[in-house]
Parts: C-alpha cells; structure tokens; sequence
C-alpha cells in the first residue's frame, strides 16, 4: 500500500502553487503523492502541471469543466486515494495558509491514529496576519460547531490541513458527505468521530494568504451554519 495522497484543491492558485510544490516534492519523495485537483483555473494551472506530470511520476491532475465546490472536490480526492492505494489522504489548501515543514508533525503521530487534525487552536498552533474579525469569526466558529456537536475534545473542527485513513473514508460512506464547502471539513470529522475512531490533534501554523483572493463567501459560511445542525440530528 502507498502510503499518502495530499490532495489540493484549486481554483487560480498558480503563483501559490508555483512556492509550494517543490517542498512538497521533496517532503514526499519515496512516500507518496499530490493530487490536484482543479475547479476551471484560467491562470495557466492545468499547463503547469501538464509540465509537473512530465518531471515527476507521482503527480497528478485533475481538471473539472466547472466548479464543483470544495466538498465534492475531497469526494474526488477520497475516491481517488483508494481506487490507487493510499494508506491516507491529506487535505491541504494550495493558497500557502498550510506550511509544508507542519507536515511532519502529522508524521508523528500517524501510528496511533485514524484522523489527525492540523489544529490552530491547540498548544503550539498559531494564526498569523489574520485581523482580529476574522480571528474572532473563527473562534466563533469552532465553538458553535463543537457546542452542538459535542465534540468537545476537537478543538479545531473547520480547518482544512487533515489527513485521514482511506480505511476510515470508506467506513464513513465519504460519498453520502452532504455538504459542500468549508462544512465538508466539519461533516468529515464528526462522521469518524460518531464512528468511534481515534482522532488526534497536532499543532500547525496557520497564516494568512499573501497572493490570491479568499473563496470565502457568504454562501459558504451559511451553509456552516445550518449544516451543524443538519449533522447534529441526521449523523
């Protein structure tokens, strides 16, 4: 069995992309590969990787005709994994907010766990250059989503820099995952978390994004909202 797929998501990243995957080569070289999967960048992505694939056999690419939405992008990315034989897959955003050298700490507790959470809000975790709003949405966030969970013991259920088991994907049934943005990251986690599987949280540093605009909407975050408690009572 492989051991890791990182799958990224993208929509018109290529100048972050362009800093991030020569680290990420190098921290998978012998162990895995990258995935990414594009949502109809008009920036030139899909020729970059058409070079990427050339140079390196453990890259992949995938280019959707439209966008899908970031939930049915990690659908892709879980089918994907274990169709080929990943032992695990990791979320990772393309836009530099997840640092390649916090990789390894995901590395070490990999033994003794079924999900690891790249958390923020743990002991070691940091927020850089983010404006005290959209820290203080964020917070909110989080605690809205474990208070009516009840996943009291995650204490950061909407990021998006995990890696999980593909064992544990298909026990969940990743293809009935209902939500569609940044919720997806939060439906994932509470399906294992009801499983009963070991979820373990390891700190990261999480910082703003230098190039680039925010897919953020206000679609999405109302989507978060209602989501949780479309989770709390139907999983």
């Amino acid at each position: 069995m492989k051991e890791l797929l990182i799958v990224l998501p993208v929509i018109n990243e290529k100048q972050n992309l362009e800093k991030m995957i020569p680290p990420l080569l190098k921290y998978l070289e012998g162990r895995g590969a990258i995935l990414c999967i594009d949502d109809n960048s008009t920036d030139g992505t899909d020729a970059m990787f058409a070079e990427l694939m050339k140079k390196n056999s453990n890259v992949f690419y995938i280019r959707n005709p439209r966008r899908i939405g970031l939930g049915n992008v990690y659908k892709m990315g879980a089918e994907f994994a274990i169709k080929n034989g990943y032992k695990w897959m990791q979320h990772m955003d393309a836009d530099l907010s997840h640092r390649v050298e916090d990789l390894k700490n995901f590395d070490v507790v990999k033994d003794s766990a079924d999900l690891i959470i790249g958390s923020r809000y743990i002991k070691g975790g940091k927020i850089l250059n983010w404006p005290f709003n959209r820290l203080f949405m964020s917070s909110c966030a989080n605690l809205y989503a474990r208070t009516i969970l009840g996943c009291c013991r995650i204490h950061d259920l909407t990021g998006g820099f995990n890696r999980t088991k593909t064992d544990v994907l298909k026990s969940i049934n990743f293809k009935d995952i209902k939500s569609n943005g940044y919720a997806s990251q939060v439906e994932l986690k509470y399906r294992a978390y009801k499983k009963g599987y070991i979820v373990k949280e390891v700190p990261i540093t999480f910082s703003d994004r230098e190039l680039g605009k925010t897919k953020m909407n206000k679609a999405i975050i109302l989507e978060g909202m209602w989501k949780i408690w479309w989770m709390r009572f139907n999983i």
